[in-house]
Parts: structure tokens; C-alpha cells; sequence
């Protein structure tokens, strides 16, 4: 059985490179690569579970967010991340990363499902290590 995998990073290198690792153990996934929010939510919604979401803390606002103070982008994985936690759509774990500091999403972390992946102290292997669940955050 695959492992379904939702990422949201507007950085195309790296969804390409984390999803070539991913690709890379004797895991198999069914991972869907979004580069904009609008198309992270419209695929979110596709499903009524995802096993693992990855959510870059800063990426565009799009049209979702048109209309919310997203800090011109700075905020906008965040809200996206909160909102997909008051949904009804089920997860088993949910990984935000940021270039900025760390704890940047300390709301969000108190979620138990919910675990921080400071770009700045895991690379691209680390990363694929802890979503395939060969290492513990």
C-alpha cells in the first residue's frame, strides 16, 4: 500500500529533490507536488485522508488568500497548515518547514500530529527519512 504524500513548497528544486529522495527508499508513495496554495487546497480536498503533508511556512498567497493578511506571503503555509488541522480531512502526520527561524509555527507544533522540520537542520534525506518514518523528529 502507498503512502499518500501532499507538499506545498513554491521552491521547485526542492519538491523535486525531496520527492526524488522519497522515490529513492523501498517505500512507495503516491506523492502530489503543489507549487501554489490554490492548487494545495484544491488537491487536499481530493482526498479524505493524506498520510504525511509538508507545508513550507512561506509560499505565495494566490487567490486562496487573497482577501487575508498573509504578511505578503510570510504567514501564508502557516494559515494554510491551520486550516487544513480545523478540517475535516483526516492526516496522520503534518511536517512545516521555514528558512526563517525555528519555532516559527510554535502553534501549530502543539498539534500532536504536527512536527517542525527547520530547513536550516534537516536536509532533503533527513527530511525523506522522518516522512518514510525511518527516523523520529
Amino acid at each position: 500500500m502507498s503512502k499518500s504524500i501532499l507538499i506545498l513548497d513554491d521552491r521547485k528544486t526542492f519538491v523535486e529533490r525531496l520527492t526524488e529522495v522519497l522515490r529513492l527508499t523501498d517505500s512507495t508513495f503516491d506523492i502530489v507536488e503543489c507549487l501554489d496554495v490554490d492548487t494545495a487546497w484544491r488537491e487536499f480536498n481530493s482526498r479524505s485522508n493524506w498520510d504525511v503533508i509538508v507545508i513550507d511556512l512561506m509560499v505565495p498567497p494566490g487567490a486562496l488568500f487573497q482577501d487575508v493578511d498573509t504578511g505578503s506571503g510570510l504567514n501564508t503555509g502557516q494559515i494554510f497548515a491551520q486550516r487544513i488541522v480545523d478540517s475535516d480531512v483526516d492526516f496522520t502526520s503534518m511536517y512545516i518547514h521555514s528558512s526563517r527561524n525555528k519555532g516559527v509555527g510554535q502553534d501549530l507544533v502543539s498539534h500532536p500530529k504536527v512536527k517542525e522540520l527547520p530547513k536550516s537542520e534537516y536536509s532533503n534525506v533527513d527530511m525523506a527519512d522522518i516522512i518514510v518514518g525511518n527516523r523520529r523528529v
